[in-house]
């Protein structure tokens, strides 16, 4: 069921205007919290969280050390399995 209001062609129009200022207001949020720097962030954040509880160990505290680690990993799983061929 819909209400039918009486709105002269004013208050419709600024009913629009705030609409259209609150989507750009929405979307500014969303741009700042979707930038590459606060993605890759997360990314490594999980990725410390998620070593941590798999590995038990003591995890990286840079980026760099996150990637000597993540190569250190990479190399250990291709010995690995060269050993299994």
């Amino acid at each position: 069921m819909s209400i039918v209001e009486n709105k002269s062609s004013g208050e419709i129009e600024r009913d629009v205007e705030q609409t259209r200022a609150d989507m750009t207001e929405t979307l500014d949020e969303l741009r700042a919290r979707m930038s590459p720097g606060k993605i890759l962030d997360e990314v490594l954040s999980y990725t410390t969280r998620v070593a941590d509880k798999i590995l038990g160990c003591i995890t990286p505290t840079s980026e760099f050390e996150l990637a000597e680690y993540g190569a250190f990993n990479i190399w250990a799983i291709a010995q690995w399995h060269s050993r299994m061929l």
